[in-house]
């Protein structure tokens, strides 16, 4: 399979390329539509599923966190049909639009598409952190910490004496 493409040439793969991901981000957003309508009807119940999550990672067979980022892309392009466009461009992605979607409001969307746009990870985290600032600190962890101490000095011991035949004893 993957020496499939040995016999084209470097120019085809690339734009082949080009196209495939033009295409993939046409699926991606289908797929994005497709998950709002299940989410909005709650057609997940008809399959025994107890939630959006559990549809996508048990029935879908996807990673949790790629069912938990398509969820929230999808609930947040429903809400803001601006950023549809902008994903499909590839100017906005997936990770970007979820990670900024607890913090869209109606008041700041033109704001925040703005400053989100082509922007890396960690810029967008960068620019989160604005809007709340614990969102920059890392989790809270409880890990245990096994440090070498250096064992106290004894203090100066009494010394005592045993009447009968014993010696002087220290202790």
């Amino acid at each position: 399979m993957f020496g499939s493409l040995r016999s084209v040439s470097p120019q085809q793969i690339l734009t082949d390329t080009d196209l495939i991901v033009a295409q993939d981000r046409r699926l991606t957003l289908r797929l994005l539509e497709h998950l709002h309508e299940i989410d909005r009807q709650k057609l997940y119940l008809e399959l025994g599923c107890a939630s959006m999550f559990d549809y996508c990672t048990k029935h879908l067979k996807l990673s949790e966190p790629s069912a938990a980022r398509r969820i929230r892309t999808a609930r947040c392009v429903a809400r803001y049909p601006q950023l549809y466009p902008l994903l499909e461009t590839g100017e906005l992605n997936l990770t970007v639009v979820a990670m900024v979607s607890k913090y869209i409001k109606p008041g700041n969307v033109d704001e925040i598409i703005s400053r989100i746009k082509a922007q890396s990870k960690r810029q967008v985290e960068r620019i989160i952190a604005e809007y709340e600032p614990k969102a920059a600190l890392p989790p809270d962890r409880v890990r245990m910490v096994v440090m070498a101490a250096p064992l106290p000095t004894p203090a100066a011991s009494p010394q005592f004496t045993v009447t009968g035949d014993s010696e002087k004893a220290r202790s």
